[in-house]
């Protein structure tokens, strides 16, 4: 049996959970629904491709909406911050070194697939610090 964290801690992840899904749902939206805008006020790496950030949207909204319901459902924690930190390893590569997001691909992406410990996966996101860095 796993240990019962306090209700403060518990309430806290709540919270923190909450308010990520927020932000996706809000960044898809924008995407989605102006994708145009998104990429003059945050987009602009290379040449505009509103349908591209438009299929990123999607993809961010129901994001959002999984972190959401994770509020509710303590087993989807883990595994969605997982995929979370294996979807920032590129971004992690070209801001620090390639070298870092390989260790984070390695320290989330292996215990990911090889467990059926999802609640234990929280562990391998305390190690791959590169996520926290570039999210800080």
């Amino acid at each position: 049996l796993m240990d019962r964290a306090p209700a403060d801690e518990l309430d806290a992840a709540r919270a923190a959970i909450g308010a990520l899904g927020v932000f996706h749902m809000l960044f898809g939206a924008w995407q989605m629904l102006a994708p145009g805008s998104f990429y003059d006020a945050i987009g602009k790496y290379g040449a505009e491709n509103t349908h591209y950030v438009g299929d990123l949207g999607a993809f961010t909204l129901a994001y959002g909406v999984a972190l959401l319901l994770a509020v509710g459902r303590p087993r989807w924690r883990a595994p969605l911050l997982a995929l979370g930190a294996l979807l920032l390893v590129p971004r992690i590569g070209r801001r620090f070194g390639w070298g870092y997001a390989a260790y984070v691909l390695v320290v989330v992406g292996i215990p990911a697939v090889a467990t059926n410990n999802f609640q234990g996966l929280g562990r391998c996101l305390i190690a791959a610090f590169p996520v926290t860095a570039l999210v800080g």
